[in-house]
């Protein structure tokens, strides 16, 4: 129990250091931005070079995908309680693109709308290649996307089902280094997908914290799920709220560490104080081949019957911790795979 206590102890305080920094400022951003909203007033879609700030908000053409792309390193976009709505666009619908830059963020509050909603389109599972997110983060490092609600919405602003829900809503493909903080991401068929992005030395944090990611669940568009690590390690993934997700065909989960387009497992993340509940299938899962994932203190409940609040689909050892570690203050009612009997009161086989 001791050695328990002080692992998960040192969990916590490595998480607050993250957190503490992430949240202040330049800890861990290195050069990032340090402008206050106001700068560059911009009221129409287009390649921003310097600090700049919605004055207005911007209704994109078909004509005018991506809307706003980062033409340089060490720049901000300030959203100013704006909008970006790309619904025109439809299913392609990229509202801001960073293009490959580094030191840039992304600062609401502001909402992205889409309509990215049937038909689907070719995507299978897996599919060929990374489809764009509504907000896309490509390439670079340092890159922080902070209170901006990112919401897939049917004609006149109604909600989409799960029988029209296409598209991801944010997509962060191999960028080592970025924080997603305060984020909404709402009514897709894939809420974050953070593809070949595992942290390095110098790539600056690597942290997806306090966002609410819910509703992401389609019947039609797989693979369908709240979060994913696909191919990413050493990744923070701290106090979100990941409900609703999944998709009915393939059951993935609230939050998981898997391998659909990523070159490796998903290793070595922490995924801690998450409420992931009421998911189509697992609340949090690890798909076979990623290992050393450590899952700590998260409440997991409601979700599949079938596929349990908690999964692990590494071959089976029942010897802790097994292939990633499950500690027994997680709050959840069932568990399926690699997991200590006990973490929850019941064993799915």
């Amino acid at each position: 129990m001791k050695r328990f206590e002080r692992a998960t102890a040192k969990i916590f305080a490595t998480l607050f250091g993250l957190i503490v920094a992430a949240l202040g400022g330049e800890g861990l951003l290195g050069t990032m931005p340090v402008a206050v909203a106001g700068p560059n007033p911009i009221t129409t879609c287009r390649t921003i070079t310097s600090n700049s700030t919605l004055a207005a908000n911007i209704v994109a053409t078909l004509a005018q995908n991506p809307c706003i792309v980062f033409g340089a390193d060490n720049i901000a976009l300030f959203m100013d309680n704006h909008t970006i709505d790309m619904r025109t666009v439809g299913l392609d619908a990229v509202a801001i693109e960073t293009a490959g830059h580094t030191n840039v963020r992304v600062e609401g509050p502001g909402t992205v709308l889409t309509q990215k909603t049937v038909p689907c389109g070719p995507l299978v599972d897996p599919p060929p290649v990374v489809p764009p997110g509504s907000i896309t983060v490509s390439g670079g490092s340092n890159v922080r996307i902070r209170d901006v609600s990112v919401k897939n919405v049917g004609v006149g602003g109604t909600s989409l089902t799960v029988v029209t829900r296409c598209g991801t809503g944010i997509v962060l493909n191999g960028t080592p280094g970025a924080l997603l903080l305060d984020n909404l991401v709402d009514s897709y068929a894939r809420g974050v997908w953070v593809v070949n992005s595992s942290n390095v030395a110098g790539g600056g944090a690597s942290l997806i914290g306090h966002n609410i990611i819910t509703n992401n669940s389609s019947s039609l568009d797989p693979p369908s799920f709240g979060l994913a690590l696909d191919g990413t390690s050493d990744w923070v993934v701290v106090h979100n709220i990941a409900t609703r997700n999944g998709g009915h065909t393939h059951f993935e989960a609230g939050i998981t560490m898997t391998t659909i387009l990523g070159a490796s497992g998903s290793n070595q993340n922490q995924i801690v104080g998450n409420a992931t509940d009421m998911n189509v299938g697992s609340g949090i899962e690890v798909f076979t081949g990623s290992v050393g994932n450590k899952i700590v203190n998260n409440h997991a409940t409601g979700n599949s019957l079938l596929f349990a609040d908690l999964a692990d689909d590494n071959a089976p050892t029942f010897t802790p911790p097994g292939f990633n570690t499950w500690m027994f203050n997680n709050v959840c009612g069932s568990e399926r795979g690699d997991i200590p009997p006990g973490v929850c009161p019941v064993t799915i086989p």
